[in-house]
């Protein structure tokens, strides 16, 4: 089996069924990373990486990288296929089951035989203490080189309440000059500075989109359909610094003033806001479908993929220095860093923002960085706002703990709750 050719046909048939131009183009942009991959392993052009989920996107297209990210693949995956098979190959190796299910997918994929041979793999020790193991058993059994670029690891410049600051920069900065080397050694081409110049000023381009196309959610009614939240996220986070992610930034916006402007309507009535505050179910995305059109339910904002447009612009003119400060305030970088209290005045921030009147929290119950804090994150909302707070458990890939229609049984108390 060879996932990533299997992934290009899957993709091609989610491409052809997307109900939206941005997410038909979505799909698009994923086939087409995996028809590239797929040709350079056959060409062994020697610039396909297995990386880690927080690995700087820019500095590997300023490079000629193709990436296969584990976790957001994984996520991928799930959304259009089934992934026992690959679940059940991690469980045979000996990897525990309470261990998010997103790792598991993507180290059973290597367990399985699934993952085309890279020429390296790049693992971080950012947000995800698993990920650190996820990389490392998937160079073992691969047998590739692995480079592990730590960026939180030096405790005597981090302070939990000053997480953000010059120290944990410069660290950070020396240890992307290491991944440079790594690559150059693997590859034989050293990095152009200039190229990464301009990389950098198309991923300012992209995220300026992407803020904007966040503050539009806000609007009331929302013009954006509660999927495409994640699949701004993917794009983003895949395909940062690159053409590619600023015209399907562009088509976003396009899409999302039209609604606003009563140019084009969405085919739902909008009755109640929530805000999503963790995780979602990736292997039941119809689930946001139905809360539109059952229940008139959207998400304006959600606390993962959404931009404040507080953050800061990459500088062009020392980029490898934006490339590390960018480490700790992008998107899925920003929620998970620093102290507990940082996430559940995010949650407040945000639910303000969106003017919604609930909230619901997926517990991915193998998920220790999250699970641990939401209760904090439910009584804060609550406490502050007023507005009552789902926690609904479930996991990211695996449907076993809750399968779609339990999730909707579920959901729907709460939604009733809402009506009355």
């Amino acid at each position: 089996m060879n996932i990533v050719k299997e992934l290009v046909g899957l993709c091609g048939i989610a491409r052809d069924n997307a109900p939206t131009e941005s997410e038909a183009f979505c799909y698009e942009l994923l086939r087409r990373q995996y028809q590239k991959i797929d040709e350079a392993v056959e060409e062994k052009k020697g610039n396909f990486a297995i990386v880690s989920c927080y690995s700087p996107m820019e500095l590997l297209h300023a490079m000629d990288i193709l990436p296969l990210t584990t976790l957001l693949h994984a996520a991928i995956t799930s959304m259009v296929r089934p992934c026992q098979d690959f679940l059940d190959a991690v469980t045979g190796y000996g990897v525990p089951v309470d261990i998010c299910s997103m790792h598991r997918t993507a180290a059973g994929m290597a367990i399985a035989g699934a993952f085309p041979t890279p020429d390296f793999i790049i693992g971080t020790s950012e947000v995800c203490d698993p990920e650190i193991k996820t990389t490392e058993v998937i160079a073992r059994i691969l047998n590739r080189p692995n480079f592990y670029l730590e960026q939180v690891a030096s405790y005597d410049v981090i302070h939990p309440h000053h997480w953000y600051n010059e120290g944990v920069v410069a660290y950070y900065k020396k240890e992307l000059g290491a991944l440079v080397g790594f690559i150059e050694k693997q590859t034989g081409k050293n990095l152009d500075i200039d190229r990464l110049r301009e990389v950098i000023k198309l991923s300012n381009e992209a995220a300026a989109l992407y803020r904007e196309v966040s503050r539009l959610r806000e609007h009331v009614p929302t013009p954006v359909r509660n999927v495409e939240f994640f699949y701004h996220c993917l794009i983003y986070s895949l395909f940062a610094g690159t053409q590619e992610a600023v015209d399907y930034f562009n088509l976003c916006l396009k899409d999302a003033r039209e609604v606003v402007e009563g140019k084009r309507s969405l085919p739902y009535e909008e009755k109640h806001r929530i805000s999503w505050l963790f995780c979602l179910p990736c292997y039941s995305m119809d689930l946001f479908n139905w809360m539109e059109k059952e229940h008139g339910v959207v998400i304006p904002v959600d606390m993962v993929n959404y931009w404040t447009g507080d953050e800061e612009e990459m500088d062009p003119s020392d980029p490898i220095d934006a490339i590390a400060r960018k480490g700790y305030w992008a998107p899925l970088a920003a929620v998970y860093i620093g102290p507990g209290e940082k996430w559940s005045e995010r949650a407040v921030e945000l639910s303000q923002k969106g003017k919604v009147e609930a909230a619901v929290i997926m517990n991915n119950y193998n998920c220790k960085e999250g699970c641990f804090i939401l209760r904090l994150i439910r009584d804060t909302v609550q406490e502050r706002l007023g507005i009552p707070v789902k926690i609904i458990d479930a996991d990211v890939i695996d449907p076993s703990l809750a399968p779609p229609d339990s999730l909707k049984d579920e959901l729907e108390g709460f939604f009733e709750t809402l009506e009355e």
